[in-house]
């Protein structure tokens, strides 16, 4: 895996475009396949693995270090898959809940009520 030599760093901290290129061509595979088993998911793991690009940009001038691009990257990167878990954890639960209302029989009444006008 490529580092980058101090030049291209500086340039990244500057917010070079060709620098954040350079980062973003050597990290992002990396970060996306790491996203992947994480959440299992191709779509949401590119969009997270995007996102962390999005918010490193906006930080650059911050990095102390080469190395620190890496880790803010994967921390970001496991942060989001995390919320995005808790996330689907929260909507399972509330359809499962939604499913056991449908079932129970005064909700449909008051659907049939609703749909009839009354």
């Amino acid at each position: 895996m490529y580092h980058l030599n101090a030049n291209d760093f500086s340039a990244f901290r500057e917010g070079d475009h060709a620098a954040f290129k350079l980062v973003f061509d050597t990290y992002y595979q990396p970060l996306y396949y790491f996203t992947i088993k994480l959440i299992a998911n191709r779509e949401e793991a590119e969009e997270i693995a995007l996102n962390s690009f999005h918010k490193l940009f906006e930080r650059c001038a911050h990095m102390e270090t080469a190395a620190s691009i890496r880790s803010f990257l994967f921390v970001t990167a496991r942060n989001n898959s995390f919320d995005y878990l808790r996330s689907v954890k929260v909507l399972k639960i509330n359809q499962k809940q939604f499913a056991e209302k449908m079932q129970d029989e005064t909700f449909l009444q008051f659907e049939h009520e609703i749909k009839d006008g009354q």
